[in-house]
């Protein structure tokens, strides 16, 4: 009987750490996603100064929740995501709009599909 009790003490740790994996990698998807689109937005209204503040603040985000995400997430596709973040202010402060605009809708791509790599649903598990 205490196997029993001990198995489902484990399963129910497991299924709470794969919960809390899925929700944080929803939560900053989200949030990043809608700073990036506000950024991109706001560099094509010709407002370099909010875009280079949203970009800013999209890798400030992004850096907060590095750690927590590379526990259980390949580091490769978090380095990825890295590098596109960390190009967008230099761009926007060298006005080039267009790759600006480009490398967020990239870095975007990139976060969603994070997102969809992390839901349990069957092609993800199988």
């Amino acid at each position: 009987m205490k196997r029993l009790w001990a198995a489902m003490a484990i399963l129910v740790v497991v299924t709470g750490l794969c919960w809390w994996g899925v929700h944080t990698t929803i939560e900053l998807s989200n949030e990043l996603s809608s700073t990036l689109q506000e950024a991109r937005n706001a560099a094509e209204q010709g407002d370099f100064e909010r875009a280079a503040d949203l970009s800013n603040q999209a890798e400030e985000n992004w850096r907060k929740f590095h750690k927590t995400l590379s526990t259980f997430i390949q580091h490769t596709r978090l380095e990825a995501i890295d590098l596109s973040l960390a190009s967008l202010s230099p761009l926007i402060e060298h006005g080039a709009v267009d790759e600006f605009s480009s490398e967020c809708a990239r870095a975007a791509a990139q976060i969603a599909s994070l997102q969809e790599a992390e839901l349990p649903i069957l092609e993800n598990i199988l």
